[in-house]
């Protein structure tokens, strides 16, 4: 989710501390990590699959709709002498695909909103089943502090400060303004609208870009469960 950081990161490649040897077969501790992995990784799998494939249509849309302002524009300039009907037709028709144009960045922000609520809810049932009461609170609910420690005793390679900013971000996205929307807005002010100075930060005012969800899915697939021995 880093601005900074937009190189994605290799896939994860770490195993538990106590992962099986090749020769010799798998304790309970370590199916029960390898049934996680592959339980983790498959639903990551199709959650990207989904976005990506819900990215399609509107991606469509606004690049049909610039090919086609694109030959309007050469229309405008290839006849210099045109009725006023004529010039009020190809203004009607620009109107007309800059509101296709508007259509689809609009859906994609709906799009790219939607899954970041998505992965973070991924993350948080998925890291909930497979560590149990050692990542949640007195009420068993998700707690990342008790998370990420948990994670890192198990010898996984987490990123606990783009865990908590997608755990902010799908808040916002949620919720409009409050103290997860300031919380987002400290860490990492790209995640909003050119307004780094606001008080009372609204949820018109968040904008995720596609580096933001290619990256937020990439901390999460190296930062979970490992895929393990099952993968085949």
């Amino acid at each position: 989710m880093t601005e900074e950081d937009q190189t994605p990161l290799p896939l994860s490649t770490a195993t538990p501390a106590n992962a099986a040897d090749s020769d010799g077969p798998m304790t309970a501790t370590e199916l029960h990590a390898a049934v996680h992995g592959l339980r983790f990784h498959t639903a990551l799998d199709w959650l990207e699959t989904a976005y990506k494939a819900a990215c399609a249509r509107p991606t469509e849309m606004i690049e049909r709709a610039k090919r086609r302002v694109e030959r309007l524009q050469e229309d405008w300039e290839r006849y210099d002498v045109m009725d006023h009907d004529d010039r009020e037709a190809l203004s009607d028709h620009n109107d007309s695909l800059s509101g296709d144009m508007s259509a689809g960045i609009v859906s994609l922000a709906l799009v790219r909103e939607a899954f970041l609520i998505s992965l973070f809810h991924l993350w948080e049932k998925q890291i909930k089943d497979f560590g149990g009461p050692a990542v949640c609170d007195k009420e068993g609910r998700y707690h990342h502090d008790r998370a990420m420690g948990y994670l890192l005793s198990q010898s996984f390679r987490v990123f606990p400060r783009e865990l908590q900013i997608l755990k902010y971000a799908a808040e916002v996205a949620k919720h409009s303004e409050g103290p997860s929307a300031q919380k987002l807005l400290d860490l990492r002010p790209g995640c909003f609208v050119n307004d780094t100075t606001a008080v009372n930060v609204h949820y018109e005012r968040l904008m995720i870009m596609p580096h933001h969800i290619d990256f937020a899915f990439v901390v999460v697939r190296v930062s979970g469960p490992p895929r393990g021995l099952l993968d085949l």
